[in-house]
């Protein structure tokens, strides 16, 4: 059964198997969709603006990225969203890689890696160093031993891992025994 035959209606089905978002470069999203599933899971990753019957308009934002991320959500499952669910019209102009503007796509993945910049390591910091040989026999110990995480000569700042804390109070220890 064509759309002529419905009276120029698409059915719920056909809609959905044939795609319905259409993204722009400047991250905005249009949804011609009623249907609550991709609804739900727009707004996992979308600001939505506005919704109305058979349209939803919504705005990929670095925050509704980061809170799809956050829930487990990553940017390759988000992208892969959006492609597999672009609009017709887009797939017919485009090919399917093309859907997605490259931008938008690469700004997603970007948003995912700001999420692994940083990595938290329990340790202990020295700072209170009596004098220069003190600081560089601290900073060279630890740096040999391999527990050395940073240090800064200027501010006379040593970081070293929590499992090397132990070993740098023994050195340091019988360092000022021995003098």
């Amino acid at each position: 059964m064509d759309s002529e035959e419905t009276g120029g209606c698409m059915r719920p089905a056909e809609e959905q198997r044939s795609g319905s978002i259409i993204v722009e470069t400047n991250f905005r999203l249009y949804a011609y969709t009623s249907s609550a599933l991709q609804l739900a899971i727009l707004s996992t990753f979308t600001e939505m603006i506005y919704r109305f019957n058979d349209m939803s308009v919504g705005v990929l934002t670095r925050e509704s990225v980061r809170r799809a991320l956050q829930v487990g959500i990553t940017a390759s499952q988000i992208i892969s969203f959006l492609r597999a669910n672009a609009h017709r019209q887009c797939l017919t102009t485009g090919g399917a890689l093309n859907c997605l503007p490259v931008t938008v796509a690469d700004q997603i993945r970007l948003w995912e890696d700001e999420r692994r910049r940083m990595t938290f390591t329990d340790a202990t910091l020295y700072s209170t160093f009596e004098g220069d040989p003190e600081f560089v026999g601290v900073r060279d110990f630890s740096l040999r031993e391999g527990i050395l995480l940073w240090a800064d000569s200027d501010k006379k700042l040593v970081i070293v891992s929590e499992e090397g804390h132990e070993r740098v109070r023994a050195w340091w220890k019988a360092n000022k025994a021995a003098t």
